[in-house]
């Protein structure tokens, strides 16, 4: 029991761990191996994979994380009214959009009354209502201990007040909070949960839903599959890197989420499995110094260039116009291959 997790550099490495952990069947025999993923193109990558290792992959779940954790929510405690609505963004819009126009006279609204000013058709409510039902979801989900802090009366500006003229619905941060307390003292989950969870190709993941898949570990097998760039340290690469032009500054620039999220699970037990490829093309060689965290440059506190071979196209930047032209050239390129 409890939460492991598995880290690579390579997906294949990381998929042909994953075939031995469901290589080991479970009690039930009709029982759906449940791995979650964060897209249907995993789902469908990952189930032929399987299928090729395993040579029988069958009655598999694929659910998406949040669907994950709203199973469990359910479960410890009871699921929401089918006539409820529920606390994300599609059913948030229409509700703020409601009930905002009714706020506007409130003193801390001003801003918000200033900006909708003129809106004759509703388009600014629409597109408002929008951006505050983003915000409010992914504030349940990253910043729970922020909306609790509303919900039981701190602050005054218009988000709070906003946020708690929704009470009448389920906050996810409220629900998150009272399965983990369920769990700490001693809720037993039930059989007909998945008795394996795994988690695979998922990138980051917030703190909350961590806290949560390490409580549940506590009663549940849970594997996450995490593809890494290296198995040394490189929480310490921050912003004050990121302006030099090499390896580390690469990733201090590009790589805060990956590193946050490294930061994170590093108080958990991890099954490292890294290969550094041979440096025989340009993109390999980035690859094996990426593993080895080694920064390449002219300073005399890094290691000297490679020379690239010639005729070496194994890494390639294509500038395009725009985003249809990026997909356009993207299928030419592999076509061509």
């Amino acid at each position: 029991m409890g939460l492991l997790i598995h880290r690579s550099n390579r997906l294949e490495l990381l998929a042909e761990e994953l075939a031995d952990v469901v290589r080991t069947p479970l009690a039930d025999p009709f029982a759906r191996e449940c791995i979650v993923v964060q897209g249907p193109g995993m789902e469908r990558w990952l189930s032929a994979f399987l299928s090729s290792r395993l040579g029988v992959w069958a009655n598999p779940h694929f659910p998406f994380p949040r669907g994950l954790l709203e199973l469990f929510l359910d479960h410890v405690l009871g699921p929401l009214p089918e006539d409820a609505a529920r606390f994300d963004g599609p059913h948030l819009v229409w509700l703020i959009a409601e009930r905002l126009p009714a706020m506007l006279n409130d003193p801390a609204f001003a801003g918000v009354r200033a900006y909708l000013d003129g809106d004759r058709d509703g388009e600014r409510l629409l597109d408002l209502a929008q951006k505050l039902a983003d915000c409010f979801d992914q504030y349940a989900i990253y910043r729970p201990e922020l909306v609790l802090r509303w919900d039981g009366g701190a602050e005054d500006h218009f988000q709070a007040k906003l946020y708690r003229a929704l009470r009448d619905v389920t906050p996810l941060a409220r629900r998150m909070l009272a399965f983990e307390n369920a769990l700490r003292n001693g809720f037993e989950l039930g059989e007909e949960l998945p008795e394996r969870i795994t988690l695979f190709g998922i990138s980051t993941l917030p703190p909350a839903f961590v806290s949560l898949l390490s409580r549940i570990g506590e009663q549940r097998e849970v594997h996450m599959f995490l593809l890494a760039p290296s198995d040394a340290y490189w929480g310490d690469l921050d912003k004050t890197v990121s302006v030099r032009h090499d390896l580390h500054g690469f990733l201090a620039a590009v790589g805060k989420i990956s590193r946050d999220f490294s930061d994170l699970i590093a108080e958990h037990e991890l099954d490292d499995r890294f290969e550094a490829p041979a440096p025989t093309t340009m993109l390999r060689a980035l690859q094996a110094d990426m593993v080895e965290l080694r920064a390449r440059g002219k300073r005399g506190d890094v290691e000297r260039p490679r020379p690239i071979p010639e005729r070496d196209d194994s890494l390639r930047v294509h500038v395009c116009h725009s985003l249809v032209r990026e997909l356009e050239v993207l299928r030419d390129q592999l076509r061509m291959r």
